[in-house]
């Protein structure tokens, strides 16, 4: 290759450059299906899938130092969601110091927090298929770490249809780099079925739950050197011609100083 400056580079480049930088070699896919990723192979074998269940505790191991706290979000309607780490989650209207027109939005349930990561590796990779929309599948395929909370108040209020359905809800972790901690967002995609965003710089500890970034390749040049110059001195036998030149030139000086000097001599 050639540079601004007209120099001349032969480089190397790493056979792994080309490539799109995803795979590190390590096979990260039983996490993803454990904290809530995606997965080709939905059918994991047991021993795997309980390999996935003890990832998935370590992940909450990391999350340990948010026990025994609470967290609230305002999205600046008329509500107001609180989630108390592995206790609960509620949904209220405050009106001064007092809470009115409470719901449960369940209570932490583990079993079901197991369960999370089976189900979705079950169907995702059919929801092109199945007429989802794309935008919530791009939601769906963010990397997070999934708690299950059930059991909350009935949704009687929502409609008869709904008389016998509780409420539920979903936190998921994901990695905040710039170092936030507390629920971003919360939304309803089902009636009655609540997902809450929980951003914490706790989650990056897990690797898997860090965003995938391109591997970066170091490309090496070496410059090469211009052989222009020995060519022409080779093609001359050897030999400068710069020196020839010079000696001419002095000669042609001294014969204009003599007849300068002669002439100058006929003159006296």
């Amino acid at each position: 290759m050639t540079a601004h400056d007209g120099k001349k580079y032969v480089c190397t480049i790493p056979l792994g450059a080309t490539g799109d930088g995803e795979d590190d070699g390590e096979d990260d896919g039983a996490l993803e299906t454990a904290l809530g990723g995606t997965r080709e192979d939905a059918e994991t074998p047991k021993a795997t899938r309980l390999e996935d269940i003890e990832r998935a505790r370590t992940v909450d191991e990391h999350l340990r130092p948010l026990e025994g706290r609470c967290f609230y979000y305002g999205n600046g309607d008329w509500w107001t969601y609180e989630l108390c780490y592995k206790t609960r989650v509620e949904q209220f209207h405050r009106e001064g110091t007092t809470r009115v027109n409470s719901y449960s939005l369940g209570k932490f349930d583990e079993a079901a927090t197991m369960e999370l990561g089976s189900e979705r590796a079950a169907t995702m990779g059919d929801g092109a298929e199945a007429g989802v929309d794309s935008g919530k599948l791009a939601l769906e395929n963010q990397r997070y770490h999934a708690h299950a909370f059930t059991d909350g108040t009935k949704c009687e209020d929502v409609g008869a249809a709904y008389s016998e359905t509780r409420r539920t809800s979903e936190v998921r972790f994901v990695c905040a780099e710039d170092g936030s901690e507390g629920l971003s967002g919360v939304e309803e995609p089902a009636t009655c079925r609540y997902v809450l965003t929980f951003r914490t710089p706790l989650a990056c500890k897990a690797k898997d739950l860090r965003p995938k970034r391109p591997d970066v390749e170091q490309i090496t040049c070496a410059l090469v050197e211009d052989d222009a110059a020995d060519e022409t001195a080779a093609r001359n036998g050897g030999e400068n011609p710069e020196p020839a030149t010079n000696a001419a030139e002095s000669a042609g000086a001294d014969a204009q100083t003599s007849t300068a000097s002669a002439q100058s001599r006929e003159e006296l």
